[in-house]
């Protein structure tokens, strides 16, 4: 009976696997943390605040209300008066990839670079 496995797919093997872990290590690399928190509600840019700056947001609009907080330079929903709570459940953010969204409410925070 042959070998069903030779040489040369053991090599490609070994190749393919090497470079997915340069591709991992260079995408985990390059992601750049921001330097701002931008919130917006309904839209409209409620502020812009430092991500190193350690502080506590509260919006208050139309019987809504949320607080988000900075903290070692990380920005999180802390609270909502959403029924979902699934803004709450993202859990901290810091870097630009994926922005916290509370549908209901209408808010959405995002960590942005300075040139944004």
């Amino acid at each position: 009976m042959k070998n069903i496995i030779k040489k040369a797919d053991i090599v490609l093997f070994i190749i393919l696997v090497a470079i997915g872990i340069g591709l991992s290590v260079a995408s985990f690399m390059l992601q750049s943390g921001g330097s701002k928190v931008v919130i917006a509600v309904d839209g409209k840019v409620y502020g812009t605040y430092s991500l190193n700056k350690e502080q506590t947001i509260e919006i208050e609009q139309n019987g809504h209300y949320n607080r988000v907080e900075i903290k070692d330079g990380h920005v999180q929903m802390m609270e909502s008066s959403c029924d979902n709570q699934v803004c709450v459940m993202q859990g901290p953010i810091s870097t630009h990839y994926i922005p916290i969204v509370c549908l209901p409410n209408k808010v959405v925070v995002e960590v942005l670079d300075d040139e944004e």
